[in-house]
């Protein structure tokens, strides 16, 4: 038995956090702020420019998705255990304002990523809307 909860609890992993490593732009380790700045080419000698911006506010919207996903999967557990298990009205009840207040939540988390994403490619950015 013990055997079978660790492989039911590897594949609820891989089903909930995976997706959220692979979506991800921005990867832990390298900088949020783009390095315009710092390196001096001869195409871009005088710093940082309108597109570093957007790079920026990207970069930011990608750290802000991966705290947001793993939290807010564990907060979807969690809620539903508490609306399935609960018995009285009153629990029911606040296990459905905060599910209606993580859902708020996540839009606006992720509606600023896709209205960036389309910005980005309306200016010729990256085209490819759902790849980060």
């Amino acid at each position: 038995m013990h055997k079978l909860q660790k492989i039911y609890y590897l594949t609820l992993w891989a089903v909930l956090f995976a997706p959220s490593l692979v979506l991800a732009g921005w990867t832990p380790g390298e900088p949020i702020v783009p390095e315009c700045a710092v390196v001096a080419t001869d195409i871009n000698k005088d710093g940082c420019h309108f597109t570093d911006l957007i790079t920026l506010i990207d970069n930011l919207l990608y750290v802000f998705i991966w705290i947001a996903i793993p939290v807010s999967t564990l907060l979807f557990a969690w809620i539903g255990w508490t609306l399935i298990v609960s018995d009285k009205a009153s629990a029911k009840s606040e296990a459905r304002r905060k599910l209606t207040t993580l859902l708020r939540g996540l839009f606006f988390v992720l509606a600023p990523w896709i209205i960036v994403k389309l910005i980005v490619s309306g200016l010729g950015g990256d085209t490819s809307i759902l790849n980060p």
